[in-house]
Protein backbone atom coordinates (compact mmCIF):
# COMPACT_ATOMS: atom_id res chain seq x y z
CA UNK A 1 0.00 0.00 0.00
CA UNK A 2 1.41 3.23 -0.76
CA UNK A 3 -0.06 6.63 0.61
CA UNK A 4 0.43 9.99 -0.69
CA UNK A 5 0.28 13.35 1.22
CA UNK A 6 -1.03 16.52 -0.66
CA UNK A 7 -0.45 19.68 0.03
CA UNK A 8 -2.91 20.46 2.85
CA UNK A 9 -1.23 17.96 4.72
CA UNK A 10 2.20 19.13 3.93
CA UNK A 11 1.08 22.95 4.69
CA UNK A 12 -0.64 21.84 7.92
CA UNK A 13 2.48 20.43 8.98
CA UNK A 14 4.93 23.88 8.01
CA UNK A 15 5.72 22.00 4.96
CA UNK A 16 8.12 19.46 7.19
CA UNK A 17 5.93 16.23 5.52
CA UNK A 18 6.43 16.78 1.96
CA UNK A 19 3.56 16.28 -0.68
CA UNK A 20 3.92 13.65 -3.81
CA UNK A 21 4.11 14.67 -7.14
CA UNK A 22 1.67 13.27 -9.44
CA UNK A 23 3.28 11.38 -11.93
CA UNK A 24 2.47 7.80 -13.75
CA UNK A 25 5.21 6.09 -15.62
CA UNK A 26 4.46 3.23 -18.57
CA UNK A 27 6.21 0.84 -17.53
CA UNK A 28 4.95 -1.74 -20.23
CA UNK A 29 2.93 -4.04 -17.83
CA UNK A 30 -0.50 -3.43 -16.98
CA UNK A 31 -1.39 -2.26 -13.37
CA UNK A 32 -3.90 -1.06 -11.25
CA UNK A 33 -4.46 1.73 -8.87
CA UNK A 34 -7.77 2.27 -6.33
CA UNK A 35 -7.37 6.04 -5.95
CA UNK A 36 -9.19 7.40 -2.14
CA UNK A 37 -8.80 11.02 -2.11
CA UNK A 38 -9.82 12.37 1.79
CA UNK A 39 -10.75 16.42 1.46
CA UNK A 40 -11.50 18.66 4.93
CA UNK A 41 -14.54 20.61 4.01
CA UNK A 42 -14.49 23.73 2.30
CA UNK A 43 -15.01 26.28 5.50
CA UNK A 44 -12.35 24.21 7.13
CA UNK A 45 -9.64 26.28 8.54
CA UNK A 46 -6.12 24.61 7.84
CA UNK A 47 -3.31 25.21 10.46
CA UNK A 48 -0.31 26.43 9.73
CA UNK A 49 1.86 24.20 12.08
CA UNK A 50 0.50 20.76 13.76
CA UNK A 51 4.03 19.24 14.81
CA UNK A 52 5.58 22.06 16.44
CA UNK A 53 3.30 24.78 17.53
CA UNK A 54 6.45 26.60 19.38
CA UNK A 55 8.37 27.20 15.59
CA UNK A 56 7.54 29.85 13.89
CA UNK A 57 5.28 28.92 10.85
CA UNK A 58 5.94 29.47 7.08
CA UNK A 59 2.56 30.66 6.37
CA UNK A 60 -0.16 31.85 8.12
CA UNK A 61 -3.47 29.54 9.05
CA UNK A 62 -5.94 29.14 6.06
CA UNK A 63 -9.55 28.32 5.05
CA UNK A 64 -9.44 25.26 2.91
CA UNK A 65 -11.75 26.33 0.16
CA UNK A 66 -9.60 29.51 -0.48
CA UNK A 67 -6.69 27.22 -0.76
CA UNK A 68 -8.30 24.90 -2.95
CA UNK A 69 -8.76 27.47 -5.76
CA UNK A 70 -5.63 28.99 -5.14
CA UNK A 71 -4.08 25.94 -5.99
CA UNK A 72 -6.25 25.10 -8.86
CA UNK A 73 -6.27 28.73 -10.54
CA UNK A 74 -2.46 28.53 -10.43
CA UNK A 75 -2.22 24.76 -11.57
CA UNK A 76 -4.46 24.58 -14.64
CA UNK A 77 -5.33 27.02 -17.37
CA UNK A 78 -9.53 26.41 -17.31
CA UNK A 79 -9.61 27.69 -14.24
CA UNK A 80 -7.51 30.78 -14.89
CA UNK A 81 -10.69 33.18 -14.48
CA UNK A 82 -12.61 31.42 -11.61
CA UNK A 83 -13.46 33.62 -8.69
CA UNK A 84 -14.92 33.27 -5.08
CA UNK A 85 -18.48 34.81 -4.44
CA UNK A 86 -17.99 37.49 -2.10
CA UNK A 87 -18.12 36.13 1.40
CA UNK A 88 -21.38 37.05 3.66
Amino acid sequence: MIVNLGDTLSRATNFKLKATSHRVLDIGIERYSNAFFFEPRFSTVIPANLLNHEEEAVESPVMYGEFLVKKMVESYAEWKDFKLPPKA
